[in-house]
């Protein structure tokens, strides 16, 4: 049964409508209902026929015309889902389907404009109602990922690529039919593209702790009907590989092709290779670390500081819509100064001033290239992501550690059983410096893994992996020609 909620989930890529076509009538013991948003189960429950008729549900292994189910009145939260209960040890296993404005499900215009802006029809969601135990202590009740998903499973669903992301990109790596958006690996995924969506089925996941469909700080605490905040427990890549595997699981694939991350998303894919070390047969690590320097540290720590000092983060306890602007716009220039290079600076800016029409006359206002450069950057970012996001995923990869899984480095990483690796590393990147990517693939050859190590000449330091194609697309597509 579990099977059949993860086709139906990989079939769920244009709109509810068609979703809801899929199965008539539905197999035994699931339902179709709509989440409350209080509990998720508590008002949609099997049992209660009289209610959810009055409250436009419909009663369970039916799906009705779509048209019947979006007549439930303005105070549910208009989220269609299907329940398949007694699954999973006796617990109910939830599967929420992401509606879209387009498919024509009804919501209040507030809701629906909110939409609009913060989901796409290409994005997927995974809910469970079991509680999820953190690594580092805590636990969350209730936990949604979001993904999506280019390709198809092949019959022997053997060509799954699980894509980790860095901190702060969503699950849209790429465009497609459904978000002809440009995606954040726009050049790197899709069709007859390294990452050929042609070949593979490519699932990336947003991270969880993020604010872009998974569960964060900035989600609702169902114990308390606020968001986590700073209340939100510890966070650790070892619950961002973890949370991702459930992914895996629900869409009923054993074995990966490859786990694929570039930056935090390579630490993500280390963790889990390292624990599940049956679940993929290659890897690929791009610009990443077994665990992070001092130097990096003291950056994202300075950066934290940043956001923590400004006045209108509140202890973490702003309002929504408002926050610490100016020590998310500091972190931001700070965080691309590590991001990109000396070198690429003097080719790129070198001395150059900004013409005189841009100017305020301010004896302290931006005068050169390079600070309007900074300045563009700190505000495109303010007001994409939460700043107690930021800090939790920050915080996560500084305390990342291979070494806590064994006792050292090579220990962690002998517990990893992959088919092939395959290492890039940047000669400019100061934030995962190259000798860092050799410390890897000397681990990975130790544990007996079939592992190559790429230097690229990039001058775009850690950015790279983004926007220097010329050389990175070449050396992925060989890796999985």
């Amino acid at each position: 049964m579990i099977a059949f909620l993860a086709r139906a989930a990989v079939r769920v890529e244009r709109t509810v409508p068609e979703f809801l076509a899929l199965q008539n009538p539905l197999p035994p013991g699931f339902e179709i209902g709509w989440d409350m948003g209080s509990g998720l189960l508590g008002k949609t429950g099997r049992g209660k026929q009289d209610q959810s008729q009055e409250r436009g549900e419909r009663k369970a292994g039916t799906v009705h015309a779509v048209d019947s189910l979006t007549k439930a009145d303005d105070s549910l939260r208009h989220r269609p889902i299907i329940t398949q209960a007694g699954a999973c040890a006796g617990r109910r296993r939830v599967f929420l389907i992401c509606a879209v404005v387009e498919s024509g499900v009804a919501g209040p215009p507030d809701l629906l404009q909110r939409r609009k802006q913060a989901m796409t029809t290409a994005r997927k969601i995974l809910q469970l109602d079991a509680p999820f135990a953190m690594h580092l202590g805590g636990h969350l009740q209730q936990m949604q990922i979001a993904y999506e998903t280019w390709g198809q499973l092949d019959a022997e669903r053997s060509n799954a690529i699980l894509v980790f992301t860095g901190l702060s990109p969503s699950a849209h790596a790429a465009s497609c039919e459904d978000d002809p958006s440009p995606g954040w690996w726009e050049p790197m995924l899709g069709p007859d593209k390294p990452l050929d969506s042609h070949r593979y089925l490519i699932i990336c996941v947003n991270s969880l702790g993020s604010c872009f469909g998974s569960t964060g700080p900035a989600s609702v605490n169902p114990d308390t009907g606020k968001p986590y905040q700073a209340d939100f427990p510890v966070l650790a890549i070892e619950d961002i590989a973890r949370s991702a595997h459930l992914v895996v699981e629900a869409l009923a694939i054993e074995t990966l092709y490859a786990v694929v991350g570039p930056s935090m998303g390579g630490m993500s894919a280390l963790a889990y290779c390292m624990f599940y070390p049956d679940a993929s047969e290659r890897m690929l690590s791009i610009s990443s670390a077994a665990r992070s320097l001092p130097f990096a540290t003291a950056i994202r720590s300075l950066q934290r500081e940043m956001i923590r000092t400004d006045p209108d983060w509140r202890q973490g306890s702003y309002p929504p819509g408002e926050g610490p602007i100016k020590g998310m716009r500091m972190a931001r220039k700070l965080g691309m100064i590590s991001y990109r290079s000396p070198q690429e600076w003097v080719q790129r800016f070198g001395r150059e001033r900004v013409p005189e029409e841009r100017k305020t006359g301010d004896a302290f206002a931006i005068d050169f290239e390079i600070e309007a450069y900074l300045e563009a950057h700190a505000n495109k970012f303010t007001g994409q992501f939460d700043a107690n996001c930021y800090l939790y995923l920050s915080r996560a990869m500084d305390l990342f550690d291979v070494a806590d899984h064994g006792g050292s480095v090579d220990a962690g990483l002998s517990r990893i059983k992959l088919r092939q690796a395959l290492v890039v590393g940047v000669e400019t990147d100061i934030l995962f410096p190259l000798h860092q990517q050799g410390e890897l693939t000397i681990g990975l050859e130790s544990a007996g893994i079939e592992t190559e190590f790429v230097r690229l000449s990039s001058l775009q330091g850690h950015d790279s992996f983004l926007v220097d194609m010329d050389r990175l697309r070449p050396v992925v597509a060989k890796f999985f020609a």
